[in-house]
């Protein structure tokens, strides 16, 4: 009987010391600092691996704007390169430089990941240096991170369309990147409009819709429009969900008014109220396009 209480004392004691080292992981899980930390990273390695998703690795870039490699060395195991701006502090014209050598070799997306933690001097001077070459079309924050997506179209890789609204507004040309929606991360829509300004009402909103073969919603992003000059240029970094359905897909796009009672469609020349921009066909996998 002494003997079984003993070992019902030992089963008992064994049972408290794992359930108080699960407590003690679970705690540091959630609330340690270093824990914190590298969950932190491994998220924003998953974001800058979706969200490269889909484009030949020399077509994409991420910049560091400080001058911790961890993320690359422990966590992104991709194959997209990184380097870090500015190279050297209040270095502006060597920022432009390297952008411009990027802009050289191809790149037509660079992915910039800004700590929220750290101070604002060194990702503001790589913002302006990838501005001059490349359009902000989308941000996102993860964790204690605002991850931020430059783009430029492909000079070759243009659809025209010349499509005119009722409001006089015309969509000339787009194009779409990367050739399959990604699940899970960004297709980026570049569109260069035409117009005046001046007969706006200052309330139109751009809208993308992708949709199934049935015309059900798969994905939509509702950008702002803002045209201040007969010509403008846009970029937008729509977010895919993941999965996909698999089969036809179509990117339709156009504009709304929401100054006008009810945010009526804005109508084309033709009397439609959305404009086919693309077709896709997706195959039977959850990370299509990748």
């Amino acid at each position: 009987m002494s003997c079984l209480r003993v070992g019902s004392v030992g089963a008992l004691f064994l049972i408290l010391v794992i359930v108080a080292g699960n407590l003690f992981t679970l705690r540091n899980h959630h609330f340690g600092p270093e824990f914190t930390r590298s969950r932190g990273l491994r998220e924003l390695s998953a974001m800058l691996e979706r969200w490269s998703a889909g484009l030949d690795p020399a077509e994409a870039h991420f910049i560091q704007s400080f001058p911790d490699p961890t993320v690359f060395i422990y966590y992104y195991a991709g194959e997209v390169e990184n380097s870090v701006l500015p190279r050297h502090d209040h270095d502006i014209e060597g920022a432009v430089d390297a952008v411009n050598v990027l802009r050289e070799e191809g790149v037509q997306r660079i992915i910039l990941p800004v700590s929220l933690d750290q101070d604002q001097e060194a990702p503001d001077m790589a913002r302006e240096a990838l501005s001059s070459a490349y359009q902000l079309a989308g941000q996102e924050t993860v964790g204690r991170w605002l991850v931020e997506l430059y783009s430029r179209p492909h000079p070759q890789a243009w659809r025209l369309f010349d499509v005119e609204f009722a409001n006089g507004l015309a969509l000339e040309r787009a194009q779409i990147s990367p050739n399959l929606p990604p699940a899970g991360g960004r297709l980026v829509v570049h569109m260069e409009w035409s117009g005046d300004p001046a007969a706006l009402t200052g309330g139109e909103k751009l809208f993308l819709h992708l949709l199934d073969d049935k015309g059900k919603l798969v994905a939509q992003w509702d950008p702002e429009f803002r045209m201040k000059s007969p010509q403008l240029s846009t970029s937008v970094a729509m977010p895919i969900p993941s999965p996909l359905p698999a089969g036809p897909l179509r990117l339709v796009g156009g504009l709304y008014d929401v100054t006008l009672e009810g945010t009526p469609r804005i109508l084309t020349e033709n009397g439609e109220d959305s404009h086919l921009l693309v077709y896709f066909q997706v195959s039977e996998c959850d990370d299509c396009g990748r």
